[in-house]
């Protein structure tokens, strides 16, 4: 099983990461004994005609907090963000971000959720080109104490594209967002 996880990782992730680290990973879920649809959770871009609206996430349970400005998105239609939970009182936040098709939500899609997840990401005004919702990505981390520290880490650490839509997933790994993911896409499908 480990070998497998290893290669759809590593799929999914256009192989840019070192045998190692996609061994470890593979290891790690295999023996936390995650009930996760590995095929589907590993593979960042599933291939599907559908084209999704934000009346599917709705109508699943999730609670559109805010809808963006997308002039400056490009190839974008819509954009929310929101909230979802199987339990009310335990939600994670999402943004899902809606495209023309699934040809631009892999392309500029990607390109742009590339920029606001990841250990890489910089959420600052700066280094963005899509500063709209710019606030509500990012997650505040003290140092210890009471005070609140810096507010630049990224609070959605991985994304998934399915058809039309980038889904971005609050996370602190790609593993926690990944699998927020996966949490919302099995009650949509």
């Amino acid at each position: 099983m480990v070998g497998e996880l290893g290669e759809l990782f590593a799929e999914g992730y256009g192989g840019a990461l070192s045998r190692e680290v996609v061994h470890d990973f593979a290891v790690a879920i295999n023996v936390c004994q995650l009930k996760l649809p590995v095929d589907e959770m590993l593979s960042k871009i599933v291939d599907t005609e559908r084209s999704y609206k934000i009346a599917d996430l709705e109508a699943a349970g999730f609670k559109t907090s805010k809808s963006y400005d997308v002039r400056d998105l490009d190839g974008a239609s819509s954009v929310h963000y929101g909230f979802y939970g199987a339990d009310p009182y335990d939600r994670l936040e999402y943004e899902a971000r809606f495209y023309f098709s699934h040809e631009a939500a892999r392309e500029v899609g990607v390109e742009f959720a590339d920029e606001a997840t990841g250990a890489d990401a910089s959420l600052y005004a700066d280094d963005q080109r899509w500063t709209e919702g710019l606030s509500d990505r990012r997650r505040c981390d003290s140092g210890g104490g009471h005070s609140v520290g810096r507010c630049g880490f990224p609070k959605y650490f991985d994304y998934v594209v399915a058809g039309n839509m980038v889904l971005m997933c609050q996370g602190k790994n790609t593993l926690e967002s990944l699998e927020a993911c996966t949490d919302l896409f099995e009650v949509i499908e």
